[in-house]
């Protein structure tokens, strides 16, 4: 299933128009997604007629051209909330596009400001060596003076900061090393998903997590402890849909230290269990985060959505094969709500 990019056909041509001011929204929509347009069908052939630009999208084979008059009617809130990589670009301006992008964790544009599709490609790198430790201020409340107060927070939530906050609603995080030390990985994926899961959002958040099963540490009792530990120190206002899956170890599949958002790819080396009990790094380690798209302008180079690709393709195959074993053997749990809407990018 191919992402889709809802835009109106004045959108597009303003974009395909001048392919230099916009040149990382037009690679993207040209290379990478079915795009949905705001017209009838009956609408659209007639367009793609008289229209180079849709002729162009037309030609490109494995990706589609389509009309649909439905979504554009209203804005689609409810859309927004249900879909797991959809690129939307509005005749909207700025500011409530941006607000929608809060509240749904979708990538949501206007034309009169593209800056934000920078998200897109975006890159992220961060060497970390032995004993390092991150520490960042972050606000927590007002003073009787209108002072900030500020609490110093370390670990993952401070190495991640200075890339801001994603959008995104769906995670699937992969690491064959989560729960060698059940203690250590606990407090590792707390720190980690405090720093990436947003503060903010008006539909549920889903969350899949896949790992390997050593000694059999993970049984239903301690999931369901560690399913209330996620939400009770996130803390976030909104509902968090949890599920796990194991392998047994041998899967080559999952052989990547690896998370998959809606549009950004992450990766550590030496996986996301890096900061010991004092919150220094254990090892040298590399990470990075990319935009989906990155590198879409350079001719003949592959983007970071090819390896999110795979990586649900793989997840999706293991839920398969954890439900036709019933899902309750240590090597093949499948726990919690497993329908990850990021599946649904590869079904």
């Amino acid at each position: 299933m191919a992402r889709k990019a809802y835009c109106t056909l004045e959108a597009l041509e303003e974009i395909f128009d001048d392919p230099v001011t916009h040149a990382d929204l037009y690679h993207i929509l040209r290379d990478y997604h079915d795009v949905v347009l705001n017209l009838p069908e009956e609408d659209l052939e007639l367009e793609i007629l008289q229209n180079q630009y849709l002729r162009t999208l037309c030609k490109r084979g494995v990706y589609q051209l389509a009309g649909e008059t439905n979504f554009y009617e209203c804005l689609p809130e409810e859309f927004m909330a249900c879909t797991a990589g959809g690129l939307f670009i509005l005749d909207e301006s700025p500011a409530v596009c941006a607000d929608l992008s809060t509240r749904y964790g979708a990538c949501v544009l206007s034309l009169r400001d593209p800056a934000p599709s920078h998200t897109l490609t975006h890159h992220y790198y961060r060497q970390m060596a032995h004993q390092d430790s991150f520490t960042e201020s972050s606000p927590t409340g007002s003073s009787p003076t209108d002072i900030p107060a500020t609490s110093a927070r370390q670990g993952w939530p401070a190495l991640l900061a200075p890339m801001g906050r994603l959008p995104m609603n769906s995670l699937l995080l992969v690491d064959n090393y989560l729960f060698t030390n059940l203690h250590e990985g606990r407090k590792n994926l707390l720190s980690l998903l405090d720093g990436l899961l947003p503060p903010r959002l008006d539909v549920e958040f889903h969350l899949l997590l896949v790992t390997t099963n050593p000694r059999n540490v993970l049984s239903p009792a301690v999931l369901a402890d560690l399913f209330d530990q996620i939400r009770t120190h996130l803390n976030r206002p909104y509902p968090l849909l949890l599920g796990l899956l194991t392998h047994g170890g041998q899967d080559r599949r999952f052989h990547r230290r690896a998370w998959v958002s809606n549009y950004h790819f992450g990766s550590s080396d030496r996986g996301f269990v890096c900061f010991d009990e004092q919150g220094r790094v254990k090892a040298h380690n590399d990470i990075r985060v990319q935009g989906a798209f990155r590198d879409a302008r350079t001719p003949y180079s592959d983007v970071p959505w090819r390896s999110m690709v795979l990586e649900l393709q793989s997840a999706a195959a293991l839920r398969l094969h954890n439900e036709q074993l019933g899902g309750l053997m240590a090597t093949n749990l499948l726990y919690g709500n497993c329908n990850n809407r990021l599946l649904q990018l590869v079904n």
